[in-house]
Parts: structure tokens; sequence; C-alpha cells
């Protein structure tokens, strides 16, 4: 499932409309909507469920194609479109844990954070407390949830995943506790129930495969145990960003020179943190070597007499 022409044409006709109020124009001056946008809702949720579906379904005999980023980002797009253009208020609730699931799923996380940190948190009865679970796992918050018919199995998953990402718990157990809410949502869940388990699943794949604890061990060629003190701070990347996983393919927490170039917002505070924690930790250079380094580097002043000679 891909989006077509006409598709693409009243999604930029609906980000108009949100540029129009972002940017204060007055009511009078607005673009006339040629399209209902809501026209594009049924595409929006079937890339998105298409694509957490196929994420979830990841396996060595999975048939299922793979939605394109691109496809999933139009998605997400639209649902923030939609919002930011204020057609409806209920669009207010659900649509930006929507969007934020199709950005976080698509591989860009910053627009994913911005979005769930606007989301307000949904109803226990919204997907029968699913998408409260996938609300929580796109914000981060990994506390219990209140009774609700999957309280048990959601709980079961955010403990399993804080686990992991801490570098305390298993790979294993959190999938196998996604696809246990899975199993029950596709035997007697509605729509709407599928459609979130399905994104919960996907999330929880994809947050193992950029997991600190999935990737520094091989990148820095240093055991999990030497970075358990470091996994346990809240303020350290337990999940690293696009930029930092190609820092970590590229050698660089090994050893390996490179020039490192990334826009703002891409996590450069964060990357620069794991470079310098990996030689620390592997003793490659000390904090005496970074400082007699930074000095023969800095600019030596002329003294006056100098000067003009």
């Amino acid at each position: 499932m891909r989006p077509e022409r006409t598709s693409r044409y009243i999604l930029a006709i609906t980000r108009s409309k949100a540029k129009m109020y972002e940017y204060d124009v007055p009511l009078e001056h607005h673009i006339q909507l040629t399209h209902p946008p809501d026209i594009l809702f049924s595409l929006a949720v079937g890339l998105l469920g298409d694509a957490a579906a196929a994420i979830a379904d990841m396996s060595t005999d999975a048939r299922r194609e793979e939605t394109p980023p691109e496809a999933i980002a139009f998605a997400g797009t639209y649902f923030d479109a939609y919002l930011q253009s204020r057609l409806e208020n209920f669009a207010e609730g659900e649509f930006p844990i929507l969007a934020s699931a199709c950005f976080y799923l698509a591989d860009n996380p910053g627009s994913s954070k911005v979005l769930a940190n606007q989301a307000t948190e949904p109803p226990l009865h919204l997907g029968s407390g699913l998408a409260l679970l996938v609300y929580k796992l796109l914000r981060g918050d990994y506390s219990d949830m209140l009774d609700c018919p999957y309280a048990d199995a959601a709980n079961n998953v955010l403990a399993q995943l804080s686990g992991y990402l801490a570098g305390t718990g298993v790979s294993e157990g959190v999938i196998e506790a996604a696809s246990a809410i899975r199993a029950d949502a596709y035997e007697t869940g509605d729509g709407r129930e599928l459609l979130y388990a399905d994104i919960s699943a996907a999330i929880l794949r994809r947050k193992i495969a950029a997991a600190a604890a999935t990737i520094l061990p091989g990148a820095s060629g240093l055991p999990i145990g030497s970075w358990l003190p470091y996994l346990s701070r809240p303020s350290f990347p337990r999940e690293l960003w696009p930029s930092q996983r190609r820092i970590c393919e590229a050698g660089v927490l090994s050893g390996t020179s490179g020039l490192i170039q990334m826009p703002t917002s891409a996590g450069k505070t964060r990357a620069t943190e794991l470079i310098l924690r990996s030689g620390f930790l592997s003793d490659r250079f000390s904090l005496e070597q970074i400082l007699i380094r930074r000095d023969h580097n800095r600019p030596r002043r002329r003294s006056s007499g100098t000067l003009g000679r």
C-alpha cells in the first residue's frame, strides 16, 4: 500500500492549511480545502497498520512485505497536519499518538518525541488499554498501568523492556510478552485493539534493535557488564538515534577515526558521550591525555612586543 498522486496533493493542501495557523494568517485569507482531508484517514491508518504488522511479524519465515519508511512518514505527516489544521476536536486525543507512532516506525525519533510530548494520556477504554501502552512506550514511561483488560500483559511488557534497556534483561522476554498481547487481541479484540497491539509490538522490536544494551557491546568490543553502571543512569541514552547508530556501525566506539557531521538535534552530545566513555572503559585514552591534547591544540597568543616585526 502506497500513497498515490491524488493523496499526496490532498496532504499538501492540508499541510498548507496547518501552516497558515502556524504563521497566524487571518482566517479570511486561509486557503479553501478542495478535498476533505478525512478521506485520507483510512489510507493513513492502513499504512500504519500494515507497517506495524510487518515489523511485529519480523522473522525468517515472515511473508508480509514491509512498508517503506517514506510511506509510514506520509501517514505520520497526515495525522500531524490534520491535527494542526484544527479540523476536528477529536483529533487532539488520538492523532498525536498515531502520528508519533508513524514517525517512530519510520526511524525519525526526534519528530516522534515531539508529538508524543504533545499527546495527552488516552483513556483506558481506548483500545482496551492498548492505546495507553503505545503512549507510554513512545514517551519512554515504563511505570505500571492501571486496571484495564490488558493491564497484566501490558505491565509485563513494560517491566521486561525496562529491564532489557537497563542491561539486566533479555530481548526474548520482551518479544514473548508483546506476542502474547497480539495473540489475545487477534483472538478476541476489535479493530482498534488489533491496530494498537501491532503498533506496540512493532515499537518494541524497534526499541530492542536500537537499544544501547543491544548495540554498545558489539560496537565497543566491551562486555555488557562494562556498560551497566551507565545504563542504570536516567540521563544515559538507553536508545540510540540513527546518527548515533551510524557512529557505532562505523567502528568509532572501538577506536576507528572519523569525521562526524550532524544536523541540529541529531544527538551530537550523546554521541560524544558514547565515544568518550568507550575510550575510557577500553583504556585507549585517559583524562590526562585529553587535557594535554586540548592544551596542545589551543591557539597561542603572541606577546605585544612581537607584533609588527
